[in-house]
């Protein structure tokens, strides 16, 4: 009977602190509905900033925020994502602007984890309004064109 005490208290202890994921966001935890800060910060594109190689799933941009479904290996410790750019413009039809997931994972395990991160992209919305901006994300993995359509 002893045993099988110990037993279940070892269960619940290790589900109580290796359980508990912890997914940040610029170094708050995150929340799903909130419209993030992208970071400035110069970084070369062809470098990859991040490690845990999270992957872009989808994304989706609604009103002034672009919505990434990502996953990676994980599940057991402390992970925090920053959306970066370096903020140059590249003078295309229509414009280009790299973006990066900066992704810092101290986290030893390997589940696959989905994660909804949104960022807030009201500043580029005024190129939106005239040809639209793709965003180039993760060195061209992934990208995207916010456009708003003119009205009639």
């Amino acid at each position: 009977m002893n045993s099988f005490l110990i037993i279940i208290f070892i269960c619940i202890a290790s589900n109580l602190s290796f359980g508990q994921r912890k997914f940040f966001v610029n170094d708050t935890i995150i929340n799903e509905q909130q419209c993030h800060k992208i970071t400035m910060q110069k970084f070369d594109p062809d470098t990859v900033l991040y490690s845990g190689h999270p992957t872009v799933d989808s994304a989706l941009i609604n009103e002034n925020c672009i919505k990434l479904v990502i996953f990676y290996g994980g599940g057991c410790g402390k992970v925090n994502c920053k959306f970066l750019t370096d903020g140059k413009i590249m003078n295309t039809s229509p414009p280009q602007i790299n973006f990066t997931l900066q992704f810092d994972d101290a986290d030893p395990c390997e589940a696959l984890i989905w994660e909804t991160v949104r960022f807030d992209i009201s500043p580029y919305k005024k190129y939106a309004w005239e040809k639209g901006i793709l965003f180039l994300i993760n060195n061209k993995d992934f990208h995207l064109l916010y456009k708003i359509p003119a009205r009639e």
